[in-house]
């Protein structure tokens, strides 16, 4: 549709203009997202006659046709015509004070600055519920009751669109143009455009003479299709004005992914975002080089690992920065070079025959805030080069600022340097033409500088634990991104890339915790109060120190880097008190920590925040639960004891009474086969004897036949 959004719109269709709603004023239109019956959707919003309706179009193998609805009476004559209104939500007035939070609960008890909450439009995900209220603010919410406040979207600017590839992904259109980047369910929010990072790639662009970039463009609109996200630009060409769709930089988004990744509460080793490419192939730098050197590298590009580095303290040539940052204390020292053309020296005889070089070059400083700032200024004279060297010393007093959010709330001030008379009188040869030369200007900015953060000191940490807790540095599953607790942290500049210890003090809390991640809550104010307090009487302390020193009103103890290690007490009405152990592995327990250096620390204008979670392992049982364990495993030590004893001292018996009732079963079983035995042969001799007998009776027939027997014979029978 026309960029001005006020003409009736344009609809492209398969490579074709087709222009509908030629009666009709336009002035919003709104795109349906999810499609259906073979169907598209769009929604026009016009102004005018028709006003308050809402023409609905259809587009089906491309054609186009607009429904006016409702059909029999608009949408504020409708709503003008009956009291049914449910109220979702009431915005506040005013935009809330995060204090410096990246996300508010918005609850009616936090404090508001003095900016109005102007609502401009909301958005709905039916993915995920999700819902934002948009304006001069950014509000999402998953249940349309609890809104959180998104501040790391400025109140000064006004959002004019959101787009969402309904994948996770959103981006945000202002007012002026900008481009801001969230991902859903995350609270931070990115500017893309303007950004030095857009700029490097449109300068790179413009080198390789693309089609699709111009340095006089104007974006139309910014939308996802297939989950990429486009731009439509618009080129006022010569003759005719042309529009190019073009793909959002996928190099954006990774440099976005980089710093999601190394924006955590723990420090790598090496400060830098890219060392994550390389660290893992370090190994293999031989094999790598090997690949260049035969054409065979990854697409044609090789990085030598050695020759990569950031370098920290660039310094500029032949001009001051466009401004200077000064932290509590610091100072920045340059130097000034000034060459005469003609006799630049004289000499002065002072005391008799002693004589002292005067130079005519002279060079002034004018501080804005001589009581906030000091500078020393140290000469060095070049006779034979006709010149001065000026060493010049900017320092921070120490007086002018308290504590403040990095890049927040800076005391503006600056410094002027001018060379004595050469107003009118010194030039600098340029391409350009004659530029004036003798007086700078420097824009000095006191406080916290933008980019710094207070990370854990992962590599210092395991490496002090490591020597100082050998017999206690035994964790059964090690998380190198949550080292045991001796803590350590340093300061990052994420803009400059330079880090170092943190030297300061700070406040150390116990805010939340739980036996799981899973499990893990925050603490209200009043358990933060007796879990980490040394005035608490409650006995609910989870942990305490041999530091003496504390705040003001000896509610919290005061740490540094000196401070001696922490001590785990998990006292009586303490969270921590009692764990059960899992499995067979020592009791755990997982601490959300917070450590402030806010009204503690005098080294720094920072007020650092940082919050991790702590892996606790070998916590001590309680007196109660340890003594019942104390008892159950002795009763069963004892138990299994007595039991070898008795079955020593009864194993005679039950070998005497095994054998016997061996012999007895023995017994039995002979007596048995006896009487088997004795039964089967008594029925053959009753078979022998009858069969005997017959005989006889036989026989004795014969005999009395034959005449009487003898006595012998007789008895023999």
């Amino acid at each position: 549709y026309s960029p001005n959004g006020r003409n009736s719109p344009m609809l492209a269709l398969l490579g074709k203009w087709v222009r509908v709603l030629a009666n009709e004023c336009i002035k919003r239109l709104c795109p349906v997202y999810f499609h259906s019956n073979g169907s598209e959707y769009i929604m026009a919003l016009t102004t005018g006659k028709h006003e308050g309706y809402v023409h609905f179009g259809t587009i089906t193998d491309g054609h186009v046709s607009f429904e006016m609805l409702p059909r029999h009476w608009s949408v504020c004559q409708k709503l003008a015509a009956t009291d049914d209104l449910e109220i979702i939500y009431v915005l506040p007035e005013f935009i809330p004070d995060a204090r410096g939070l990246e996300c508010l609960t918005i609850l009616g008890t936090e404090s508001y600055t003095s900016v109005p909450m102007v609502p401009r439009g909301m958005f709905f995900n039916p993915y995920n519920n999700l819902l934002f209220i948009w304006g001069n603010f950014l509000l999402q919410s998953y249940n349309m009751e609890n809104f959180m406040y998104l501040a790391d979207f400025p109140k000064e600017l006004t959002i004019k669109y959101l787009v969402n590839s309904f994948q996770g992904e959103m981006a945000i259109v202002t007012e002026n143009e900008e481009i801001w980047y969230l991902l859903e369910g995350s609270y931070q929010v990115h500017r893309l455009f303007p950004s030095k990072s857009w700029e490097i790639h449109i300068s790179l662009q413009a080198m390789h003479q693309s089609s699709l970039y111009s340095s006089n463009e104007t974006m139309v609109t910014l939308f996802y299709e297939d989950s990429k996200l486009y731009q439509l630009v618009y080129f006022p060409d010569e003759q005719r004005g042309r529009l190019v769709k073009r793909l959002v930089p996928g190099l954006v988004y990774y440099l976005l992914w980089l710093h999601s990744k190394y924006d955590k509460p723990y420090a790598d080793p090496v400060h830098d975002p890219t060392w994550r490419w390389w660290k893992n192939k370090k190994q293999d730098q031989d094999y790598y080089f090997y690949l260049a050197s035969n054409g065979l590298s990854a697409g044609g590009v090789h990085i030598d690992m050695d020759s990569y580095e950031k370098i920290y303290n660039l310094k500029p040539e032949y001009k001051l920065p466009e401004r200077i940052f000064l932290d509590k204390g610091n100072s920045y020292r340059f130097s000034i070079f000034l060459t005469a053309r003609g006799h630049g020296f004289k000499t002065m005889q002072i005391m008799g025959s002693a004589f002292r070089l005067h130079s005519r070059l002279q060079v002034g400083m004018v501080l804005a805030d001589p009581g906030c700032l000091e500078v020393v200024v140290a000469r060095e004279i070049l006779i034979n080069r006709n010149s001065v060297l000026f060493s010049i010393t900017l320092k921070d007093k120490m007086v002018c600022y308290g504590q403040g959010i990095s890049g927040h709330h800076l005391l503006k001030t600056s410094l002027m340097v001018k060379v004595v008379g050469s107003s009118g009188n010194c030039f600098q040869n340029t391409h350009l033409g004659l530029r004036l030369q003798g007086n700078l200007m420097v824009p000095v900015l006191i406080g916290c500088p933008p980019g710094k953060r207070l990370a854990f000191d992962i590599t210092y940490t395991l490496k002090y634990n490591r020597l100082q807790n050998k017999h206690y540095f035994d964790c059964i599953n090690m998380d190198p991104e949550m080292p045991l607790f001796y803590p350590f942290f340093l300061i990052q500049d994420l803009v400059t890339g330079d880090s170092g210890s943190f030297q300061g003090s700070f406040v150390l809390k116990v805010v939340g915790g739980g036996p799981s991640l899973d499990s893990i809550r925050d603490y209200s104010d009043e358990e933060i109060y007796r879990f980490n307090s040394p005035l608490d009487k409650t006995n609910s302390l989870i942990w305490t120190t041999r530091t003496t020193r504390t705040t003001k009103d000896s509610a919290f103890h005061i740490l540094s880097h000196r401070s001696s290690g922490i001590e785990w007490l998990c006292m009586e009405n303490s969270p921590c008190h009692d764990t059960i152990p899992k499995r067979f592995f020592a009791p755990d327990f997982f601490f959300k920590v917070l450590v402030s250096n806010r009204d503690v620390d005098t080294s720094t204008y920072c007020d650092y925040q940082l919050i991790f979670l702590l892996h606790v392992h070998g916590l001590p049982l309680s007196s109660k639960r340890a003594l019942f364990i104390v008892i159950v495993a002795t009763s069963l030590f004892l138990g299994l004891v007595l039991f070898y004893i008795i079955i020593c001292l009864l194993w005679p018996f039950v070998v005497k009474a095994c054998n016997f009732l061996r012999w007895k079963i023995n017994s039995l079983i002979a007596t048995e086969s006896y009487y088997t035995y004795a039964a089967s042969s008594g029925s053959c001799s009753l078979r022998s004897w009858t069969m005997s007998r017959e005989i006889s009776r036989a026989g004795s027939k014969v005999v009395e036949k034959a005449g009487p027997k003898q006595p012998w014979e007789q008895l023999h029978t």
